[in-house]
């Protein structure tokens, strides 16, 4: 029988996390609705992006919200701008951080 250490849960959330991965991840707060997440998959796909990861919670969220954590790459740099803005028009964006040009945006904490 073996033993779970510190570092084997932290190896295994690291890995599903997809922290290792370089390229973006966007955190938003949607509303908890059938769907509302597929219109932000979608824009990421459209801009070219191949998401990693997908982490949400409802921790200190509004009833009838939660929040998306989303890792994605492979992103066309140029549509970035255009993705920022599709976000915002169908969710509440809090950050986004682009882990290749070590820059971070916070729009809400």
């Amino acid at each position: 029988m073996g033993v779970i250490t510190q570092s084997d849960i932290f190896k295994s959330l690291i890995s599903l996390s997809g922290i290792g991965k370089r390229g973006i991840q966007i955190a938003v707060q949607l509303e908890d609705q059938p769907g509302s997440m597929k219109q932000i998959t979608d824009a990421i796909r459209s801009a070219g992006g191949r998401m990693v990861s997908v982490l949400t919670s409802y921790e200190k969220v509004p009833g009838g919200f939660r929040n998306v954590y989303i890792r994605f790459f492979d992103l066309d740099r140029n549509k970035l701008e255009t993705l920022k803005k599709n976000v915002f028009k169908i969710s509440k964006m809090l950050y986004i951080v682009d882990h290749r040009e070590n820059k971070r945006d916070i729009f809400e904490t």
